[in-house]
């Protein structure tokens, strides 16, 4: 039996590495993209995920434009669990970005990473419950 799909959106390279093996723990195998436009072209090609995880880091104002509009787009264009990440330190210039991702989006949910296996599993199970925490 294989396992469930979670698509990885994360561009750095060490945090990638701790958030799949996190993300592995819980039953999912990951299929890594370098950025929020990557998965959106995966998914317009029809590629399929049972949920999907972003990590969200401070950019130039205008990048962050451009990660609003591809979160939104991502959104629409699938109905499984959306879980935001971004680390502890980056949070404050995120906060704005974040709230309006998680309001425009219901099954959405954030979590800090590093990741905890025991909080990354409970927010999944909601999440694909259809609840956020």
């Amino acid at each position: 039996m294989s396992r469930p799909l979670l698509a990885l959106v994360e561009s750095d390279a060490l945090q990638r590495a701790c958030s799949v093996d996190a993300i592995g723990r819980t039953g999912f195998d990951c299929v890594h993209f370098q950025t929020v436009h990557d998965l959106a072209a995966a998914l317009k090609q029809g590629a399929a995920f049972q949920a999907i995880a972003i990590a969200v880091h401070p950019h130039p104002a205008g990048a962050l434009h451009g990660l609003r509009s591809a979160c939104r787009h991502i959104a629409a264009a699938t109905a499984v669990p959306l879980l935001f990440m971004a680390h502890h330190t980056e949070i404050a210039p995120l906060q704005p970005l974040l709230l309006e991702a998680l309001q425009a989006t219901a099954a959405a949910a954030f979590i800090c990473t590093p990741l905890a296996e025991e909080e990354l599993q409970f927010r999944l199970d909601l999440l694909q419950a259809g609840r956020t925490a």
